[in-house]
Formats: C-alpha cells, structure tokens, sequence
C-alpha cells in the first residue's frame, strides 16, 4: 500500500508543478504540450523517488526535498529546450516569388526533421524512465 500512496503523492505534486510551470512561467518543452511535459515530469520523480535516498525535512511523514529538486531540475531542463521564438520571418520578403518558395521548402524540411527528432527523444526518453522505474521497483 505504501508504493500506491507514493504514486498518488507524486501525482498530485507532478500536476501542481507542471501547471505553474507551464501557466505561470511559460516553461513548455520541446514539445508544447502540456500532457507530454506532465507525463515526462511523472515518470521523473517516481524514478527520482525509487533511486534517490530520501533527505531532508519530513512532512506529514514524507521527505519532499528529492521530489522539489528533481522537479527543479527537470523543469530546468525543459525551460532550456524550449524554442524561444519562431524563426519563420527570417525569409526576407525582397526576393523574388521562386527564392521564397524555395527558402520556404528548405525552411519546412529543416522543420520537420527537427520535429522527428523530437518526437523519436521522446519516445527513447519515455522508455528510458519506464525501464529506470521498473528496475527500481524490481530492485526493492
């Protein structure tokens, strides 16, 4: 019963973590999706939980510092793969028509390599975080 409690406690913290990150601060990820980012920041700090001893100040007989320094450091490191701005209106609208539709294809393969990109970390970093959290709880 003790692991079921675990997960909902890092459920209700990863919910309230991702919704003033992704409402308040704007910190999306790579991906701009708030489900993805939330999903991710879960299976984060139940492997967090599982692998790191706990430390620091107990409340209501949980030790929460693992938990607020992972989900620091995770949403960090989203906030620094996140795009910034969109760079489409680099193409400069004095040239003519055909090397503006050119520039725009190149622009649109370059955009959709990077979203496979993308999309192929994400599922290698959802199965990493599933075999860490298997192996954690496999280990126990």
């Amino acid at each position: 019963m003790n692991w079921i409690g675990n997960i909902v406690l890092i459920l209700v913290f990863t919910l309230v973590v991702a919704f003033i990150s992704y409402y308040f601060f704007g910190v999306k990820g790579p991906w701009e999706s708030y489900w993805i980012k939330t999903i991710l920041l879960f299976l984060f700090l139940l492997a967090a939980s599982l692998w790191i001893r706990p430390v620091g100040p107990t409340w209501y007989g949980v030790q929460w510092l693992v938990l607020v320094i992972g989900a620091l450091l995770f949403i960090l490191l989203l906030a620094a793969f996140s795009s910034s701005y969109d760079d489409s209106h680099k193409i400069p609208t004095r040239l003519s028509l055909m090397e503006r539709k050119r520039l725009a294809r190149e622009y649109s393969k370059e955009r959709k390599a990077m979203i496979l990109s993308i999309g192929v970390m994400f599922w290698l970093l959802l199965l990493v975080l599933v075999i860490i959290i298997a192996a954690g709880y496999y280990l126990q």
